[in-house]
């Protein structure tokens, strides 16, 4: 079964055992504006590595391009081979296989972040930001050009904000305002450790305002999505929270492990 998470800004692919649910393959690429081509290319990927040890039983896909990519599977393979649904339900589903007791999860993309409460496994309360980059991966990414001698390299970018013994506080402002205070601290001589401590703390601080709210937070929190690849961004989570901080192996992949587990727990219930 192949799970498949098209978003905006990476697409995501994961292969499970269709007898015992175990994941046997995951890959990840750039969209590149592109969802229809980004799938072709993932599943190419999945034929090019495993052409004469896998059969393919069905397709799973979540994601901004899950309905253009979805239709085209239907067209491809029929409806009954093919099963669409949204991102909330799939990181819900792929954070409780990994760890059942996971009530809260936040999920930080490249251009949108997901809020995802739960209770014995069942999602109870939902928000999704789309509006404002401040509180995504690739404003990060942006911003981290600003830096000599990092090369934006998300691992770079983490290893010097996880050096600094503080951060410059840069407030709650939309992205637009965000990079001029972070022009001005650079201006100002600010060692680039602790603006870059401070940038990560700002993308938790718009996600908690902008994307939690008011809503509440449980015990333990998943930190899903491909930015939080970076320990400085799963850092500041925990320092702004005071709560458990988990971040599971490959968080990039977790939607496409979900949608693939919906897909399975789909067939078996199947008359």
């Amino acid at each position: 079964m192949i799970g498949l998470d098209i978003g905006s800004t990476g697409s995501k692919a994961v292969a499970i055992d269709a007898a015992d649910r175990r994941m046997v393959w995951e890959t990840y690429l750039n969209t590149e504006g592109a969802p229809v081509q980004a799938a072709q290319r993932l599943v190419r990927r999945l034929v090019d590595e495993h052409e004469n040890d896998a059969k393919i039983v069905g397709f799973a896909v979540t994601g901004s391009g899950r309905e253009v990519v979805g239709s085209l599977l239907r067209t491809c393979f029929g409806s009954e081979r093919v099963f669409v649904l949204n991102e909330i339900a799939a990181h819900a589903r792929g954070a409780v296989s990994i760890d059942p007791e996971v009530d809260t999860i936040f999920e930080i993309g490249g251009q949108d972040a997901k809020y995802i409460r739960l209770e014995h496994g069942l999602v109870v309360d939902a928000a999704m930001n789309e509006a404002c980059s401040a509180g995504t991966g690739s404003f990060i990414a942006e911003q981290g050009t600003k830096f000599e001698g990092l090369g934006g390299s998300p691992q770079a970018l983490a290893a010097a904000a996880l050096a600094a013994d503080h951060g410059v506080s840069l407030g709650q402002h939309c992205s637009v305002f965000m990079a001029e205070v972070i022009d001005e601290a650079i201006t100002q001589g600010e060692a680039r450790e602790t603006i870059l401590a401070g940038l990560y703390d700002s993308v938790i601080q718009n996600y908690l305002n902008r994307v939690k709210g008011t809503r509440t937070i449980g015990r333990r929190i998943f930190c899903q999505g491909m930015p939080f690849s970076s320990d400085a961004l799963a850092a500041a989570v925990a320092r702004q929270t005071g709560r458990e901080v988990i971040v599971p192996p490959n968080p990039g992949t977790i939607g496409a492990l979900g949608i693939a587990l919906l897909l399975a727990d789909r067939l078996s219930s199947s008359p």
